[in-house]
């Protein structure tokens, strides 16, 4: 091993950690929707949206209790099922 694979090793392993815990990215021309606006779009109750939430990568946490919904990223999703 080099001397400086160390150094590599610690870069990468901080990438990786920052892309894990990053919140999910938001596009530039990305409408934010609420949790009622989106539900309508996927034809849940606001209920069903929230419980199912997490499972969801187009969810947007802003806060301890703010969620907003990428629309941007929801149409991907949508690209991505049909795939």
């Amino acid at each position: 091993m080099g001397v400086g694979s160390g150094g590599v090793i610690a870069s990468a392993a901080e990438t990786i950690l920052a892309a894990a815990t990053a919140p999910a990215s938001v596009e530039p021309d990305d409408l934010l929707l609420t949790t009622e606006e989106m539900a309508d779009k996927m034809r849940l109750t606001p209920e069903q949206l929230n419980r199912r939430g997490a499972e969801f990568p187009f969810r947007v946490k802003l806060g301890w209790r703010t969620v907003r919904w990428s629309l941007h990223g929801y149409h991907k999703y949508l690209k991505k099922l049909a795939a």
